[in-house]
């Protein structure tokens, strides 16, 4: 399979996204609604809302992403475990977990801003410092 060096944008609707491997320069790549259930072989990640992923790679996969956003709402995530290994990427800036079953779960956004160190963004809301050192309180002066 030769390198498709020139590629920096492309859509897949109900295709084989398997050789996106070879898509070195890509900077945006669009996997809607391609009912795919494992991302261990996609290099670049960046909207699988409404598939039935249930599972997230491990922390190797996530170590090396550069910045990143990640739209995984609409999804079958159910367990906090599952989202774990994304708190080993340093560039993990955005992500979308919302109408999945682990979004019912009580904290599960505390959890999760607090979780993954990097995040500016969970749903479509900023994090605020409030938020990311829960109850802690400053000691007075």
């Amino acid at each position: 399979m030769p390198v498709v060096s020139k590629v920096l944008s492309v859509t897949f609707w109900n295709a084989n996204v398997g050789h996106l491997q070879y898509c070195f320069s890509l900077k945006i790549c669009t996997l809607s609604n391609n009912y795919i259930i494992n991302i261990d072989s996609l290099g670049v990640v960046l909207e699988l809302h409404a598939h039935q992923i249930r599972h997230l790679p491990g922390p190797v996969f996530w170590e090396g992403m550069k910045k990143f956003l990640l739209y995984l709402h609409d999804n079958e995530i159910g367990k906090m475990a599952n989202v774990h290994s994304l708190s080993f990427s340093p560039n993990l800036i955005g992500l979308t977990l919302f109408d999945t079953p682990m979004s019912l779960k009580i904290a599960c956004r505390h959890i999760v801003v607090n979780g993954i160190f990097s995040l500016k963004a969970l749903g479509y809301c900023v994090s605020s410092d409030e938020e990311i050192v829960g109850r802690w309180k400053l000691p007075d002066k």
